[in-house]
């Protein structure tokens, strides 16, 4: 009888009560069905089932780190260009989720999938660490999709269909056998080698690095794509005694540069490599320049892989656990990490293109980064640097923090990232508390106790006033009348609280123009605004991202914007019609980008100059600042940035060249950011740096985290690993957000949710800045924003889950043993579930140069500052 759970309004499960399952000599226990998202035909896939057994939820690996899934790979492949690969397991919800596909039946596989099409819908699971043996099992299987995903009108009769479900024995022998498919076997060769303390890298004939650290092995090998006429090959350097190539593929040149130096050249049939290896007591660092020989543009599928002895004690994707892909969405932590019993080996991308352009993929021991986007011009040459950091049980030793044994399999991750933290100079001092304040609020003395009143609950150091300037809400606002406001607002805020920083409020990508600015280009019901509401022009919903007719194309041609405007691929402008409610129906946005050539960059810098020199504010916050997250507002097809190519993957020939807005902008963007900083102010932005540029320089950088049920335990959005590698911030919940399904909506937030947000900033080791953030200081939903109060300043020194540690401050939120460093005991300061501060729980015990301070928490409910 075939299980079915419907599509709801929030998550739907069914219960299933098993009897013990007693565990077999030989065998291994594994759980088999197959499962569908009923539809009329086949129609997709997505990550909607969550299996939890005996109270674990069922995940990539099992408790030895080897792969659960036996029937499949970890990904499977597509032809659509944004889903290459696709995960079997990743997170939804902040949970692991399965892949489920859209068919009328558990065969009908979407013709877009392209590999491991004849298992269909079917999965078989081991399960062995989690059955109980002697005691009755529960199986909750949970459908994820959510009735919102189709505007609340999902098609007739869409359910999760689950059938065939059984639990049962496995010969070991034959687990083995289908697990050993995706196991990649390598063993130490010679070659020649160069070493740095505990660290060996050794070249062998193959290509590949041997790097060892402390006593245990990993295995680096590198492939490069080329075309062969109407077929694609690859150029591979492997870590065994030949080549795997074109037969010029070969390892020529070898030699010793320096003491810690090696360098050689291989080539192929289109294309040069040479590579120069250097190696320190924390890096080894990797130059891959890559020579054009034809004249022609070539496009170059890039993939580099770390690969042990063993399965993996740990693995980190972009730093991520639950997942085993990631497809060119994390170029804000370009990193990937394995681990094995005494070390780990991490690899970070510190070259533009391949940091944007990357995908990440955990296989059975191996993990690897793969950009299937590269293109080089005719005759001319680019160097890729990407580094490898040996990571030891003395550096995981040093850590400041001992924490509970939950969180011990990200010591590895955090003192990678540490060191990486280090070598990038991204520890700098952080500002805050941070709040977005209506400027229009406080306009003359009669607001200076409204003012207080916030301010005696609510700390507050950095002021981003709105309304923005020349955007969303004053469009039509004049530059006087803006002054006026901000003027007034920035003389009582100050009055109240004399070093309050108070910025003003840009946009990156999207400035407004009259709808009479297109002469009557536009249709009358161009999608525009938001559901429920009328406008002058346009019918609702609008778009992020909407192509402009070839009539409003051709008349932007012909204005100052030709420049400036992305393009999507059909060639006409973008426009955004959907962060346009504020302008009723008179005005739309165009979608743009800054160049060092353009008329965008030009008007940002004359902005920035007005907001600061006339206005005299203290900064400026500056939204989507990254410009590498997203689909349409990521790309621009009126020019090339010379690396970023669509490629054929049968023929390995260059489909489209463009141009990746991260790169091209990047120049122009840094001199926005110098010409605020070289006044003495300060720069606020929102999203992660994605490019080499941006990243050192001391911008407070944070990226919006809603999206999760804070409620749940341990919270947290899988997103908040972007702030690993830069400032460490993340923008808390908006306020006024409602996560669909969740079981709070339509309630106040109130100060247990406010509290648990902070937390599940915490857990990824990042601090918090306000989005809205209300509530009273008693009854139901009260409480107060103790551990906002005593924050900030901080200048990092040390990431970890669930705490982070630096100069001025430590601040947690689970228990553990923390060393403060000084002259002087910390003073220690605990905030309860309602952030309200209660008598802390700890020891304090002077040990050498350092004081050993052991706090018990409430973990993942309460925080405690040491400062």
């Amino acid at each position: 009888m075939p299980i079915e759970i419907p599509v709801g309004n929030q998550p739907q499960s069914v219960t299933l009560k098993l009897p013990p399952i007693p565990l077999r000599h030989g065998f291994t226990v594994c759980l088999r069905f197959a499962v569908r998202l009923h539809t009329q035909r086949p129609a997709g896939w997505n990550h909607y089932l969550a299996l939890q057994l005996n109270g674990t939820f069922v995940d990539v690996t099992d408790e030895k780190h080897r792969p659960r899934l036996l029937n499949h790979s970890m990904f499977f492949t597509t032809t659509l260009p944004t889903e290459r690969r696709v995960a079997y397991f990743s997170n939804r919800f902040g949970v692991p989720a399965l892949e489920v596909f859209f068919m009328p039946d558990f065969n009908s596989v979407d013709e877009r999938v392209q590999t491991e099409r004849e298992e269909g819908g079917w999965y078989l699971l081991d399960v062995d660490d989690l059955i109980h043996s002697d005691a009755p099992n529960v199986l909750v299987l949970t459908n994820l999709a959510l009735r919102h995903y189709w505007r609340r009108q999902p098609p007739p009769n869409l359910r999760m269909v689950i059938d065939y479900l059984e639990v049962g024995y496995v010969p070991i022998t034959d687990v083995q056998v289908l697990r050993q498919r995706w196991f990649i076997k390598r063993h130490p060769l010679m070659g020649w080698s160069i070493s740095s303390q505990n660290v060996a890298v050794t070249i062998l004939n193959g290509g590949g690095m041997q790097v060892r650290v402390g006593d245990e092995f990993y295995f680096v090998e590198s492939s490069f794509s080329f075309t062969n006429g109407d077929s694609i090959g690859f150029n591979k350097l492997t870590c065994t005694d030949s080549p795997d190539g074109e037969p010029s593929w070969r390892v020529r040149k070898c030699k010793r540069i320096e003491p810690n130096q090696l360098e050689f050249e291989m080539h192929g049939s289109v294309w040069v490599l040479r590579r120069c290896i250097e190696v320190s007591s924390k890096r080894i660092t990797i130059r891959d320049t890559i020579v054009n020989k034809t004249d022609d543009v070539i496009g170059i599928i890039i993939q580099h892989r770390i690969i042990a002895r063993e399965y993996p004690t740990a693995y980190r994707l972009n730093g991520l656990t639950d997942i085993a892909h990631l497809s060119r969405r994390f170029p804000e932590n370009p990193t990937v990490m394995i681990a094995q019993q005494h070390s780990a080996l991490g690899m970070v991308l510190e070259d533009n293109a391949m940091r944007v352009h990357h995908g990440s993929s955990l296989d059975a021991n191996s993990v690897c980064v793969r950009d299937e986007n590269f293109g080089l011009p005719p005759r001319a040459s680019h160097t890729i640097v990407w580094a490898l950091y040996p990571v030891t049980e003395e550096m995981v030793n040093k850590l400041r923090a001992r924490v509970p044994d939950g969180t011990l399999s990200s010591r590895w991750y955090y003192a990678f990232i540490s060191t990486v933290r280090c070598d990038w100079n991204v520890n700098f001092t952080v500002l805050g508390p941070f709040e977005f304040i209506d400027a229009r609020a406080y306009q003359t003395d009669a607001d200076v106790k409204k003012l207080q009143a916030l301010l005696m609950r609510k700390r507050i150091k950095i002021f981003a006033l709105v309304p923005w300037f020349e955007y969303y809400s004053s469009a039509d606002m004049t530059r006087e009348e803006y002054k006026r406001i901000m003027r007034n607002a920035m003389r009582i805020i100050k009055s109240v609280q004399p070093d309050a920083l108070c910025i003003a409020c840009l946009e990156t990508n999207l400035t407004p123009v009259p709808v009479e600015f297109f002469k009557g280009t536009l249709p009358e019901n161009l999608p525009y605004g938001r559901a429920g509401h009328t406008y002058s022009f346009g019918k609702p919903p609008g778009v992020y991202g909407l192509t402009a007719p070839s009539a409003a194309t051709k008349l932007l041609e012909n204005s100052p914007w030709r420049n400036s405007v992305m393009r999507g691929p059909d060639g006409n402008f973008l426009l955004d019609t959907w962060y346009v409610h504020n302008y009723g129906g008179k005005a739309l946005n165009l979608m743009v980008y800054p160049a060092l050539d353009n008329y965008w960059h030009q008007q940002m810098l004359d902005k920035i100059r007005f907001v600061l020199d006339d206005v005299g504010m203290d900064g400026c916050y500056i939204d989507q600042f990254s410009m590498a997250y997203g689909y349409r507002d990521r790309f621009t097809y009126d020019r090339w940035d010379g690396c970023t190519v669509d490629v054929d993957e049968n023929t390995g020939k260059v489909i489209r060249k463009y141009a990746e807005l991260a790169i091209i902008s990047a120049p122009a963007r840094k001199q926005w950011v110098q010409e605020i900083l070289q006044r003495g102010k300060i720069v606020v932005a929102n999203s992660m740096p994605a490019v080499m540029e941006l990243q050192s320089l001391p911008i407070f950088r944070f990226m919006e985290t809603q999206g999760y049920d804070p409620m749940r335990d341990p919270p947290g959005r899988f997103v908040m690993v972007k702030g690993h590698l830069a400032s460490p911030i993340g923008l808390g919940y908006q306020w006024g957000y409602q996560l669909p399904g969740a079981p709070w909506v339509g309630k106040p937030k109130g100060a247990r949710f406010f509290m648990r947000t902070v937390i599940a900033h915490l857990r990824y080791g990042l601090l918090y800045y306000y989005y809205g953030a209300s509530f009273p200081a008693s009854g139901e939903y009260g409480g107060e924003y103790g551990p906002l109060k005593h924050m900030f300043p901080l200048t990092p020194v040390e990431l970890g889950e669930g705490y982070i540690i630096g100069e001025e401050r430590i601040i947690t939120c689970v228990s553990g043993e923390f060393v403060w460093s000084g002259n002087r005991a910390p003073t220690i300061r605990c905030f309860d579930e309602r952030g309200r501060e209660r008598e802390p729980r700890v020891n304090v015990k002077r040990i050498g140069e350092a004081y050993h301070v052991t706090i018990r928490l409430k973990d993942w409910w309460e925080v405690a500052v040491l400062e």
